[in-house]
């Protein structure tokens, strides 16, 4: 779930920023304000994970907390680890691109397939990882990889605390901070099995073992149970497998439909968008859906500009959900190039059934990839400026951002939703629309009003106030 505005306005401005946050840890004495779970397609139609959506200076408190362990859980992780890898430390520390660490996972798997070490190829994953964390685990391999013991109290403390008052099991999905805490949790398994001289990689929960001699897997495998049962958390034996052959682990680590795609492509760029768009028109209204040879296309078709992936969509809007994020980068191409519809996108994404949210959210940021025409803003301003609890606050969110890039629009009916709506994510959403607003008599009263009514939000009134 991207931000629109990247966290430009609480970047604009750290310290204030900082003061906010803990401003609001007094007033609240800590406790986190509203947030709400979104389902979230997961892999297959009828299966879903949740994702948190959670008030704005909640998020980043937790990714504040996070970061003063992060470095020295960075640190203290092996190369086996390729997920949720550090690009930067300290207080503005983010994550390298998720796509490094499946490409040099691959790359590694690959080479241990083709050499003469190959005996088998052991795969394990953890079931339901992130909520089953026990946050009380989490806080002893937190200590065991020499994190700073007041920071790593904050930390736990923070997810219990979200635990307690909107029922947050184990780590939240969505936010990053999540992938550094999950590596973490796992770190006494990395050393299990680099005491047992087992060359591994893990992503996450995703665990391959790069095994010489196949005999060793099943001793293997009772040990990996046991030390997970220790700490409360059980494998997913659907998904455990023993490889023995070359050729079945290549099958196991590459899709051999997106290498041939690939191969297509290096030799005729033209066939291979051709093959890539057909098979995205050919997945609408199957029921099994392969999620990355749908990811992949869609970059293909995106890159080259081609429409062709439209009439998928409009034929089966469930395709929206399964990969909404390429979905969104594949939209907002096409409306840079005029090529779909902006009320078009807004009438697929403005349905507020909940197991459709992440898709229409990604949509509507498309939408208003381009400015919106006048016809537009009056498409979607009932959702916007809705205070309806009943409608997930995320729509509303991604809606008002939609609306506000739309000709014509009157900011003075945001600043009233702003003051009447109880979700501080949409009252940050509607302050944000003034952005746009061109600088005049009436900007300044807008923003005067909210200043006087919403000193929590100042840090974003402030950067509304900015010219364009």
């Amino acid at each position: 779930m991207p931000d629109p505005v990247k966290w430009a306005d609480l970047l604009y401005a750290p310290e204030a920023t900082a003061r906010s946050v803990v401003r609001r840890v007094k007033n609240a004495e800590g406790s986190p304000g509203p947030c709400t779970h979104i389902p979230m397609v997961k892999g297959r139609r009828g299966s879903y994970r949740r994702i948190l959506y959670a008030h704005p200076f909640d998020e980043l408190r937790y990714r504040m907390l996070v970061g003063a362990v992060a470095s020295d859980v960075d640190l203290h992780l092996g190369d086996e680890v390729t997920s949720y890898r550090l690009a930067d430390s300290g207080p503005e520390w983010y994550c390298r691109d998720y796509r490094y660490g499946i490409g040099d996972r691959q790359e590694a798997a690959l080479a241990f397939i083709s050499s003469d070490r190959f005996g088998a190829l052991g795969i394990l994953d953890i079931s339901d990882y992130y909520s089953s964390i026990d946050c009380s685990l989490l806080e002893q391999e937190l200590g065991a990889l020499d994190c700073d013991s007041q920071a790593v109290g904050a930390v736990v403390e923070w997810l219990f605390k979200w635990q307690e008052t909107w029922g947050v099991k184990g780590l939240p999905v969505g936010p990053e901070g999540s992938g550094i805490l999950g590596n973490a949790a796992l770190a006494s398994l990395d050393h299990l099995l680099r005491a047992a001289g087992v060359p591994f990689q893990r992503y996450t929960d995703d665990i391959r073992l790069y095994l010489s001699d196949p005999e060793r897997w099943w001793g293997l495998l009772d040990e990996i149970q046991a030390h997970l049962i220790s700490q409360r958390l059980l494998l997913n034996t659907d998904k455990v497998k023993l490889v023995e052959t070359p050729r079945r682990a290549i099958k196991e680590v590459t899709d051999p439909t997106i290498e041939a795609w690939k191969e297509t492509l290096r030799t005729d760029e033209a066939r291979g968008i051709a093959v890539c768009s057909l098979k995205i028109e050919e997945m609408a209204g199957t029921e099994h859906v392969q999620g990355q040879q749908l990811r992949y296309a869609l970059g293909v078709v995106g890159r080259a500009g081609s429409p062709g992936a439209l009439e998928a969509l409009r034929a089966d809007r469930w395709l929206l959900d399964l990969a909404p994020r390429h979905w969104g980068r594949y939209l907002r191409e096409m409306r840079q190039r005029r090529l779909v519809d902006p009320g078009e996108l807004i009438t697929l994404a403005s349905g507020t059934d909940a197991r459709n949210v992440v898709g229409n959210y990604h949509a509507l940021l498309a939408a208003a990839a381009r400015a919106l025409p006048r016809e537009c803003a009056a498409q979607i301003e009932e959702l916007a400026l809705s205070h309806d609890p009943g409608i997930p606050v995320a729509l509303r969110c991604a809606a008002t951002h939609a609306w506000g890039k739309a000709e014509g629009v009157k900011h003075s009916k945001a600043v009233e939703a702003a003051l009447a709506t109880g979700d501080p994510q949409h009252q940050r959403a509607l302050i944000l629309t003034l952005s746009s607003m061109s600088k005049g008599g009436k900007k300044s009263k807008a923003l005067r009003k909210l200043r006087a009514a919403m000193p929590d939000w100042a840090v974003t009134i402030n950067w509304a106030s900015l010219p364009n």
